[in-house]
């Protein structure tokens, strides 16, 4: 007989066993996850610009062997 194996929700119950999972539906955690998104959304941005201007960089190199 198969048995399904899930190692995410192995890894979560650990995780809850040990006292490391916590609800955070509070106004002050809203805020946090808020603004850490904000945050996020910069570094992407800085992140697609730069790849952007390394792949526009590359296409000028001309190889010569």
């Amino acid at each position: 007989m198969a048995k399904l194996i899930n190692k995410t929700q192995e890894v979560f119950e650990n995780m809850r066993a040990a006292d490391k999972v916590s609800v955070m539906n509070t106004k002050k955690d809203v805020a946090l996850i808020a603004e850490l998104n904000k945050r996020m959304e910069v570094v992407r941005r800085d992140y697609q610009i730069k790849e952007k201007n390394s792949q526009f960089k590359a296409s000028k190199v001309t190889l010569t062997a």
